[in-house]
Order: C-alpha cells, then sequence, then structure tokens
C-alpha cells in the first residue's frame, strides 16, 4: 500500500509538470493517459520496491549526504571570498580616511603655526618700536623672516589647500591674507617720516595682531571640526 501511494504521488507530480509545461489545452489530452500510466507504474513499481528497497535507500541516503557536503562546501567558499572581499574594501577604506587625517592635520598645523608666527612677529615689533620689553634684535630679524613665510604658507592653502582643509578654513584664509595685504597697502602708501616712523610701525602691527585675532577663532573653529 505504501508503495502504491508513492507511485501516485509520482503520478500526481507528473501530471502537475506536465500542466504547467503544455497548458491547461495542450495538458488535457496528456493526461487523459494518465490512469493507464498509473497502473503500469503500480504494476512494474511495487514488485521491485521489495527487493531493491534497501539498496535504493542506502544509494539515496549516500547521495542527499554527499549532496549536503557539497552544497556545506561551496556556501563555506562563497562566504570566505565575501568576507575575504569586504575586509579588503574596509581597510582600503581606513587606510585612505587615515592618510587624508594626516594629512589635514599637518596642513592645519602649519596654518596655525604660521597665525602663530605673525602674531609673534607684530607682538614683539610694537614692543620694540615703542620701547617696550621685547626679544632681542637677533630674534626680531629671525621673527621677521619668519613672517614672510608664514605670510606665504597662509597664501599657498587660501589658493590650493581645498584638498586637505575645509572650505570653510580656505575662505578665512583668503580673507586674513587679503585683510593683511590692504593693511601693507595702507601703511607703505601713507607714507612715513623719520620721527614718526617708530609709532607708525607700532601702529601697523597693532591692526596686524587685531586681524590674526579676528580671524584666528574660526580656523581654529574649523580645524577642530574637520579634525573630529
Amino acid at each position: 500500500m505504501a508503495y502504491q501511494n508513492t507511485a501516485e504521488r509520482a503520478v500526481s507530480r507528473a501530471s502537475t509538470f506536465v500542466l504547467l509545461l503544455t497548458g491547461p489545452f495542450g495538458a488535457e489530452r496528456q493526461l487523459h493517459r494518465m490512469p493507464r500510466l498509473l497502473g503500469r507504474v503500480q504494476g512494474c513499481f511495487v514488485p521491485r520496491c521489495n527487493s531493491g528497497f534497501q539498496g535504493h535507500q542506502s544509494r539515496s541516503h549516500n547521495t542527499l549526504l554527499i549532496e549536503a557536503l557539497i552544497w556545506n562546501f561551496i556556501a563555506s567558499a562563497v562566504i570566505a571570498i565575501i568576507a575575504a572581499f569586504a575586509a579588503a574594501f574596509l581597510a582600503t577604506r581606513r587606510t585612505k580616511n587615515e592618510a587624508r587625517w594626516r594629512a589635514s592635520y599637518d596642513a592645519y598645523t602649519r596654518i596655525l603655526s604660521s597665525v602663530e608666527d605673525i602674531r609673534f612677529w607684530a607682538d614683539e615689533t610694537y614692543a620694540s618700536n615703542l620701547l617696550l620689553p621685547s626679544a632681542s634684535a637677533e630674534q626680531l630679524n629671525a621673527a621677521e623672516g619668519r613672517y614672510e613665510e608664514a605670510r606665504r604658507i597662509l597664501s599657498s592653502f587660501a589658493h590650493v589647500g581645498a584638498l586637505v582643509i575645509s572650505e570653510q578654513c580656505r575662505r578665512e584664509l583668503d580673507e586674513l591674507i587679503s585683510d593683511l595685504s590692504r593693511e601693507d597697502f595702507r601703511f607703505h602708501e601713507d607714507g612715513t617720516d623719520e620721527e614718526n616712523f617708530s609709532r607708525e610701525l607700532a601702529e601697523h602691527c597693532e591692526k596686524v595682531r587685531t586681524l590674526i585675532e579676528s580671524h584666528l577663532p574660526q580656523i581654529v573653529a574649523s580645524a577642530k571640526k574637520d579634525l573630529r
């Protein structure tokens, strides 16, 4: 009875498969043949199943086991490949982010150091010209050299630093360089005489220091935001 039921299920599945392939009209003629096919399957399936059932069951079990092992190996290999690609992608992305952060850090360090060099020159030159305690003449000459170099560095970052600094910081540097240039132009164009030179130079240094102090908070804020 169990074998008969198995044969009936096999024929039922076959009829469904035929219906799916040929459609309802083409399958009608094929389905008329199913009762005869069922009788033939039952006639030849039942006698043979008693003798070959144990061997067939063993072969089926081994086949299923091998297929399970193969699919398990394929799944493991696919997962390993995907994990390797994901790890490589994440490592490359992390390396790029770290390289960009390091470049930005170095750029902001140079910018802030240059701003400090300008402020130091303004403070010490102002004090020297008003006969206040200040650095030595040698230190003042070195500060003046750093002042010119700092102006050049800030101008460079203002024009081509968009790759490593934020746009906000770049605009702030551009405005600072423009303000310093206008102050330099005013100082040299107004003309000076020997009697008032020290006072006028001190006034120029004071305005330079004021410009630095007005732009420095925005530059520092941009650096903190970009390096977080």
